[in-house]
């Protein structure tokens, strides 16, 4: 079984206020990888707290222009050295368990090419964490199409996701990261769609950081727009059909259960 190097990518730009939290739970994580942090010019202490992490496991400091998130995740994915990439930012955290459970699954399922874990939240007002109850199902058209938006099947957690480098570089990722400047992920993952499916994992691998101030919240208008959205775009008949495939497959839907990879067998198996 070879195991996968894997690069993880955190864009950042004057984070100092929770790029420790990001740091710290990269510290404990099994794994071999590497973690490239891109500061786009921060003018706050960021990029000395990136350095005092540099003994403690393997982050590197990439510094350039401020190109806006997804030039600055685009600029470090240049500098990759792993066979799967990840993307983190600065204010959100894997868990304990991550980097080795996205090891195992890739390193044992030679046909994934894409995963995602489920999607999970952190409250900092009120320091309260949030997970939805399930695996949730992606359809690999109904991504391709662009139905994974607001008011039809709800966005993407990206960093609860993962993929190969052969997938990023046949999708062009590169381009698609630096032609939007509000939702490259979610047009990333569209691109993605036309060459693979997204598989789910039947664990949490990442939390989105939720607290004030943060880009998605202050520019999600301006990410609806560049995804297509309009109010009232809602096309009940076609979201009706979508519905009725979801319950047909619901209980045929099988995510990838890391233990089960194991010698040991799962209770629900």
């Amino acid at each position: 079984m070879n195991s996968p190097f894997l690069t993880i990518v955190t864009p950042v730009y004057n984070a100092s206020a929770t790029i420790r939290r990001t740091l710290d739970a990269m510290v404990g994580q099994k794994a071999d990888f590497e973690h490239l942090v891109y500061d786009g010019g921060s003018t706050d202490s960021t990029a000395a707290i990136v350095q005092e992490y540099e003994d403690q496991y393997p982050v590197r400091l990439l510094r350039g222009d401020n190109l806006g998130v997804y030039g600055n995740v685009a600029n470090a994915f240049r500098e990759a050295r792993g066979q799967v990439f990840g993307w983190i930012n600065g204010d959100d955290f894997y868990l304990p368990w991550t980097l080795p459970t996205v090891v195992r699954i890739f390193s044992t399922h030679s046909n994934v090419a894409w995963i995602s874990g489920i999607p999970s939240w952190f409250c900092e007002g009120d320091a309260l964490g949030e997970t939805v109850g399930f695996a949730p199902i992606y359809f690999q058209s109904l991504l391709a199409r662009g139905w994974y938006r607001r008011n039809r099947l709800g966005y993407l957690q990206q960093e609860s996701q993962f993929w190969r480098r052969d997938l990023y570089e046949r999708a062009g990722g590169d381009s698609v990261l630096r032609a939007y400047r509000y939702a490259a992920d979610y047009h990333l993952w569209r691109t993605f769609a036309k060459y693979a499916p997204l598989q789910t994992v039947s664990a949490v691998l990442a939390c989105f950081t939720v607290r004030q101030h943060q880009f998605s919240a202050a520019n999600f208008e301006a990410y609806d727009r560049e995804c297509g959205c309009a109010p009232g775009d809602l096309n009940l008949a076609t979201l009706g059909k979508i519905f009725d495939r979801l319950t047909s497959v619901a209980f045929r839907h099988r995510p990838i259960r890391p233990r089960t990879l194991s010698s040991v067998r799962h209770p629900m198996d």
